[in-house]
């Protein structure tokens, strides 16, 4: 696992992927669900589209630039959740790492020669690792943690749906020897290509709060994304009319 969190280093041709990043501009999602906030926690934050690190020389693949994260406290667990430019998979070997802090954050990634990721701090992560589109998915998933009683590797429920991976986190397995509640962890995400390269990072120089939505909030969110189907059906059925 820590090599698989150490920096990999340079050495790649940055063009070895023509039109990579012109494809991925040509994919990218339009977001039209506002933020919605349950105090100061996001229910979700929401990421540039082909804003890959200017450190990364790996492959520009759209399921390895994100679009939205969020973690929601839903009773004995924590909901991680987030959504890519593409179906993921379409990397082999993709890895898709939530970073969680409970306390004792560290700056892991802004100590290389050429830092990375400045805000970005976390004690233990959710780490998913993708095979290709039709074979098991995912095949390395386990949650670690580096500091706060360490743990070992232990398994991660995870659900990989198109562009969406999310993963059910145990609570009881995310002590804290700060003493602080659930609510005050901080969380982000990040992707990463097979050799350990990351991609990108969400949000991009910080970390942002779980939510406990209550259920008028659940109903704004189902509603919203509701919407923004129907939105792009009308469009779907205008376009074949056309």
């Amino acid at each position: 696992m820590e090599s698989q969190l150490s920096l990999a280093a340079g050495g790649r041709d940055k063009n070895r992927h023509p039109g990579l990043t012109a494809r991925c501009a040509g994919m990218a999602a339009a977001v039209t669900v506002s933020l919605l906030s349950t105090g100061a926690a996001q229910a979700a934050v929401f990421d540039p589209t082909c804003d890959f690190l200017p450190t990364y020389a790996g492959p520009k693949d759209a399921d390895l630039d994100i679009i939205s994260v969020s973690a929601v406290l839903s009773g004995t667990n924590v909901v991680l959740t987030a959504t890519v430019n593409g179906t993921i998979g379409t990397t082999p070997g993709g890895q898709y790492v939530f970073g969680i802090d409970r306390g004792d954050g560290q700056a892991f990634f802004d100590t290389g020669t050429t830092p990375i990721g400045a805000g970005i701090v976390f004690d233990a992560v959710a780490f998913n690792q993708i095979n290709p589109p039709g074979s098991a998915l995912p095949t390395n998933t386990f949650l670690k943690s580096f500091s706060v009683a360490p743990i070992g590797a232990l398994p991660v429920s995870v659900t990989v749906s198109g562009s969406t991976i999310t993963d059910v986190v145990p609570l009881a397995d995310l002590p804290s020897d700060k003493n602080l509640a659930p609510t005050a962890f901080g969380f982000s995400f990040w992707t990463r290509d097979s050799i350990g390269e990351i991609a990108d990072f969400a949000p991009d120089h910080s970390t942002f709060l779980a939510s406990v939505p209550e259920p008028a909030t659940w109903a704004m969110l189902i509603m919203g994304f509701g919407l923004v189907g129907f939105t792009a059906r009308r469009r779907k059925l205008a376009s074949l009319a056309a």
